[in-house]
This record gives structure tokens, C-alpha cells and sequence, in this order.
């Protein structure tokens, strides 16, 4: 009973929930305006950026970490 307890109470954070809000707001705007970016390149280009962008990380992973 003490164990089904302890599942229920929520968990105990250092930072109140409305610390987060502006951390939120952020991430959902970025989001959206990337979107909405999206509309202004080509398809093509789209594609060719999406694909380079796992080399640019294996080369910076490489460089800064020594990870491949």
C-alpha cells in the first residue's frame, strides 16, 4: 500500500511549473515558424537540406567530441 502510494505523488521538481512557460512558448513557436519557412524554398532544396544535416552532425560530433 505504501508503494502505490509513493507512484501516486508527483514527482518534486526544483523549479515551479510557470518557470517553464516561456521555455514552452519558445519551443511551440519555433516550431510553427519553421513550418511556416518551409513555405518560402523549394522542395528540392528541402530535400537536399534535410539530407546534409546528418553529415553536418557526424562532422561536428567528430570535431567536438571525438564521436562518430
Amino acid at each position: 500500500a505504501l508503494a502505490a502510494h509513493k507512484l501516486r505523488e508527483p514527482p518534486q521538481t526544483a523549479a515551479p511549473p510557470y518557470k517553464y512557460v516561456m521555455a514552452s512558448i519558445s519551443n511551440v513557436a519555433s516550431s510553427w515558424l519553421q513550418y511556416e519557412a518551409l513555405k518560402f524554398v523549394t522542395f528540392p532544396m528541402q530535400v537536399l537540406s534535410k539530407s546534409s544535416k546528418i553529415v553536418a552532425a557526424m562532422v561536428m560530433g567528430k570535431i567536438v567530441q571525438g564521436k562518430t
